[in-house]
């Protein structure tokens, strides 16, 4: 720091002044790279320089980011630097000086920018800027055209100041910059998070322990009439009386740290002007425990469905088949029809919602749970390290340890892996539910024939006699060759695993799986169909209707079939395989017959399922 003094010239004592000032206006300003060129003009009168220069280093590289009286011919914005050709700047980075290099005679000095020897400069002071850690992170040049002598002592104090100061201001500026990047990154990710929740189609609250409202999403604020601001720190419309007290019985049990899912509660709406009674909406309801990161238990997440419309409907639509039943059949099989694709528009709009979410889901909980599946494995290794003492030193602690806790951790492990499985299967339908792939002429016969040639050395398959007979030679079809593998794959490794279970009720059936491939003519299209039949367990009415829904699976207990190749059983292949076959256009419909245990033997091998998807011919 300079000291006033009576010796000390007070010209030069105004200028050291004058740079913390320009010290003071960079602080204030959050992006100062966009205002430097004054400051350089600034700094240039003070050293009478007739230009400057500054050029920011990172990774072994610079680039001029600020200019000041550098002639527009002369193109050095924003051009790379590498330190063998940087001219002054690049010697300073490269020979990492602290204190102010300078040159004399510069446009013929071999450290000269060769784009600059043309404007003649005699003179040039370099000085280095560094971070906070004494790292190089920027360089600043000034350049004099008819100077002849030496720098001053003074003139090093100033470079040495110019240096401190623009470096601090420099680093602050950067520093402003990534928390309000961070600040931005977080108020996005918050808006986000409500877009998300108010876009959902499902009524999604939270309250705090005490029922106290603390978010309330659109779909509450539409089902009810009540506006989010009006429900906020207040409990629940509920009709009162049995409602009331029944929900707070659930509301109990949810504070208890248990989930409850699909029970009817009736909410109150906001009574409309003139209206004489009161409207009640019927919501299907479910109750989440949320616990906080220390695993305390810290609110209720409350998500439902108003499904009062749904029973008005279904009272319209038992009205409305009646009357149907009146007019003739091209009419009832056109009204049909448009209630199918209607349910189809729902699947899907209900499906990309999934997606979406289960996108975020995935993300946000994969990277903890490895984390925390790795810290259970360590905690495995530690419990036997402890047995091994025990067994040396007969510690009776470490015998109530090792019975109590060891199978415990193993089940957090078993369930982690499960969840893991679970993520990924679930991430792969969220994939394909919100994606559309490319797709191209496809040999439905080749996908077969890869899918088979992959699956028949594995042992679940090793008994099953597997018989593909066509009445067709070609099957052009436009498709994704790797989506319509996993579509013929699950089919077959579901009729497997219904074969494997049908042997435990009947040992001596033999194992059948038949593909038939053939083309039809509907409504002057033509079709491809695809048939794949097996003699397994087979499904009932109720199953037939259910198998396509997310997360419905028939093998979910191991224990049942003990030939199934696969551990786990989400419930999504199908699903996602169903919006495959959407995506190409394609239609599939499900037979069945169930095997019953009871009948007898001839009946009991008349069970198995037949799946039939036509696809659009090229």
């Amino acid at each position: 720091m300079v000291k006033e003094s009576p010796n000390i010239d007070p010209a030069f004592l105004q200028q050291i002044k004058e740079i913390r000032q320009t010290l003071y206006l960079l602080l204030e300003i959050d992006r100062p790279e966009k205002v430097l060129e004054r400051f350089l003009e600034g700094y240039s009168s003070i050293l009478k320089a007739d230009a400057s220069t500054i050029v920011f280093w990172e990774s072994e590289l610079g680039f001029f980011n600020t200019l000041y009286n550098i002639p527009n011919d002369i193109p050095l914005k924003g051009m790379i630097l590498i330190p063998e050709q940087g001219g002054l700047d690049g010697r300073i980075f490269r020979e990492q000086h602290t204190k102010p290099l300078c040159l004399s005679n510069y446009s013929k000095n071999m450290d000269a920018y060769a784009i600059m020897k043309p404007i003649g400069y005699q003179y040039a002071y370099g000085i280095p800027l560094f971070s906070h850690n004494q790292t190089i992170i920027g360089t600043m040049c000034f350049y004099f055209k008819e100077r002849t002598k030496k720098i001053t002592q003074n003139e090093e104090i100033l470079l040495e100041e110019i240096g401190q100061q623009t470096s601090i201001a420099i680093l602050n500026a950067r520093l402003n910059q990534q928390l309000e990047d961070s600040k931005k990154d977080s108020e996005e990710s918050r808006n986000f998070l409500d877009l998300l929740l108010n876009s959902s189609p499902d009524i999604i609250i939270n309250t705090d322990l005490t029922g106290k409202i603390k978010f309330w999403n659109k779909a509450a604020e539409k089902s009810t009439g009540f506006p989010a601001n009006i429900m906020m720190n207040q409990k629940l419309p509920l009709v009162s009386d049995e409602n009331e007290e029944f929900f707070y019985s659930k509301f109990g049990e949810a504070r208890k740290g248990k989930t409850i899912f699909n029970f009817k509660i009736l909410l109150k709406t906001k009574k409309l002007k003139g209206a004489e009674t009161e409207i009640h909406r019927t919501i299907n309801m479910s109750l989440v425990p949320v616990r906080n990161q220390k695993e305390n238990l810290d609110s209720i997440l409350l998500t439902g469905q108003d499904i009062s419309e749904k029973q008005n409907l279904k009272k319209q639509v038992d009205e409305y088949n009646l009357a149907l039943n009146q007019k003739d059949l091209a009419l009832i099989q056109k009204d049909e029809l448009l209630l199918q694709t209607q349910e189809e528009l729902i699947i899907a709009e209900k499906l990309a919602t999934i997606g979406l979410i289960s996108d975020k889901l995935n993300h946000q909980i994969n990277n903890p749970l490895m984390g925390i599946i790795s810290a259970l494995s360590i905690h495995l290794d530690d419990i036997e390290e402890l047995e091994k003492l025990r067994i040396q030193g007969g510690n009776t602690i470490t015998e109530n340890i090792s019975h109590f806790l060891k199978p415990q951790v193993l089940d957090i492990i078993s369930e982690g892996e499960r969840i893991k499985f679970i993520l990924k299967e679930l991430r792969h339908f969220s994939e394909v539910a919100k994606e559309v792939h490319y797709r191209d002429n496809t040999e439905l016969f080749e996908v077969i024939n890869q899918v088979i040639n992959e699956l028949k050395d594995e042992p679940a398959y090793a008994d099953i006699k597997l018989k593909l007979s066509k009445k067709i030679n070609k099957a052009k079809i436009l498709g994704n060759f790797n989506q319509l593998k996993y579509v013929i794959r699950v089919m077959l490794e579901n009729s497997t695993r219904a074969i494997n279970l049908a042997k435990i009720y009947d040992p001596s059936r033999q194992p059948e799986i038949e593909i038939y491939i053939n083309k039809f003519i509907l409504n002057q299209k033509k079709y491809i169909r695809f048939e794949l039949s097996d003699n397994g367990i087979g499904l009932n009415t109720d199953q037939i209707s259910r198998i396509f829904e997310p997360f419905y699976t028939l093998w979910d207990n191991p224990n049942q079939n003990p030939n199934d190749p696969e551990e786990n059983h989400v419930g999504l292949s199908l699903a996602t395989a169903q919006i495959i076959l959407h995506n190409h256009h394609a239609y599939i419909n499900v037979e069945g017959k169930k095997l019953d245990p009871s009948q007898n033997e001839k009946d009991r091998k008349n069970s198995g399922t037949k799946i039939t998807i036509d696809f659009p011919e090229i």
